[in-house]
C-alpha cells in the first residue's frame, strides 16, 4: 500500500495503522452479528486496536482466534451451479459461486481479514529484521 522507499517494515507498519479504524468497525459488526463468541476476546481486541497494540503475541493469538472460525464459516458458503450448453461436449460447465450469505460475511469481515494479513506480514518483517540484526552482530563481533 505505502511507498516502498520507506522500507518494507515501515511500510508494513503504516499499512496496519491505516487499517485499524475500518477493522475496528468490522469487528463491531462481527460482534453484533454474533460471529465472535467471546465478549472478552471482542473487548481485548477492541482495546488493542484502539491503542494500536497489534504486534505482540497476545494480539496475534486474539486475531487468529477470531479469524480462523470466521474463515471456516466463509469457506463453506459456496455453491456449485451447472450451466447447460448444448454446444459444449460435456453438456455444460460447472461454476462455483459464493452464496448470498457467504458474500455478506466476506464483505462484513473484509477489513478485519485485511488487518489480520497486514499484522502477520508486519510481524514476519519484524522477526526478519531481528534475525538479520542478530546475524550481523555475530558476524561483526
Amino acid at each position: 500500500m505505502f511507498d516502498h522507499d520507506l522500507g518494507p517494515l515501515t511500510s508494513a507498519v503504516l499499512d496496519v495503522r491505516m487499517l485499524l479504524s475500518v477493522a475496528n468497525d468490522a469487528l463491531d459488526d462481527l460482534y453484533a452479528a454474533r460471529l465472535i463468541g467471546s465478549r472478552r476476546l471482542f473487548r481485548d481486541l477492541t482495546k488493542r486496536i484502539a491503542h494500536g497494540d497489534m504486534f505482540c503475541s497476545a494480539a496475534l493469538q486474539d486475531l487468529d482466534a477470531v479469524v480462523q472460525p470466521l474463515i471456516a464459516l466463509i469457506d463453506v458458503e459456496w455453491r456449485e451451479e451447472f450451466h447447460v450448453d448444448e454446444h459444449c461436449p460435456e453438456g455444460g460447465w460447472s461454476m462455483w459461486e459464493r452464496t448470498q450469505r457467504g458474500a455478506q460475511l466476506q464483505e462484513m469481515a473484509g477489513p478485519f481479514l485485511a488487518l489480520h494479513r497486514a499484522v502477520h506480514a508486519a510481524v514476519h518483517l519484524i522477526e526478519a529484521e531481528r534475525a538479520a540484526a542478530k546475524i550481523g552482530s555475530e558476524l561483526f563481533s
